[in-house]
């Protein structure tokens, strides 16, 4: 038990910090006027997740799953407004925002009309955080792609890749040691691109400046 509540804690902390890792990127933005490089879609993808961790934990009657994905899904939701604020094109975000919400109604709907039980409503909503926790945390992948199109890592935002290494590591661990493979199952794939983005990170740093 008091190995459960350190993991506990350490959870919290870390998530927090992963949730704090996107302030950097929004200021910055508000600074520059500038939405380059920025992971739009991470933002729409971790709304998406924080509402179902939100309801998963409710049902579940779990505090820690529901006061994290509570304030998380105000802190997405905060950094996705604002890059739509600072948004010179705001077509393509907008779409892409508009299809999350759509997508995530149409989870509710299917709950709605297609579980019988409480069982397996839970069941099939820790489906859903599962599914939606391995896409958001193999979506930092695409950065990969990026740096090495530009053979730079110098745009990589080191403060999400920092709180997102943190992060799987103690809900790995957290949801092991609940037995909840809905919970610490997406983090090993999480881990993995973590490592790739460190890899990118020191083999293209500078890149650009040598190409100059």
């Amino acid at each position: 038990m008091e190995l459960l509540q350190v993991v506990e804690w350490a959870t919290v902390v870390t998530t927090f910090l992963m949730f704090a890792s996107g302030i950097p990127v929004c200021v910055s933005m508000c600074r520059t006027k500038n939405t380059k490089n920025v992971p739009f879609i991470l933002f729409v993808v971790s709304v998406i997740l924080s509402v179902i961790g939100l309801s998963y934990g409710l049902l579940t009657h779990n505090p820690l799953l529901t006061l994290i994905n509570a304030v998380g899904t105000t802190l997405w939701a905060v950094y996705t407004f604002t890059y739509l604020y600072i948004s010179k094109s705001k077509r393509k975000p907008v779409l892409q925002l508009v299809l999350g919400v759509g997508l995530l109604l149409a989870h509710f709907v299917y709950l709605k009309r297609f579980t019988n039980s409480h069982d397996e409503l839970i069941n099939q909503l820790g489906f859903f955080m599962f599914v939606w926790g391995n896409i958001g945390l193999l979506t930092p992948s695409l950065d990969i792609i990026d740096v090495i199109k530009e053979k730079s890592s110098d745009e990589m935002s080191l403060s999400l890749l920092f709180g997102g290494t943190l992060c799987s590591v103690t809900w790995l661990v957290y949801g092991y040691l609940i037995k909840d493979v809905y919970i610490y199952a997406p983090n090993i794939p999480g881990l993995v691109v973590s490592f790739a983005k460190v890899v990118a990170l020191f083999v293209y740093r500078g890149g650009s400046k040598k190409e100059v």
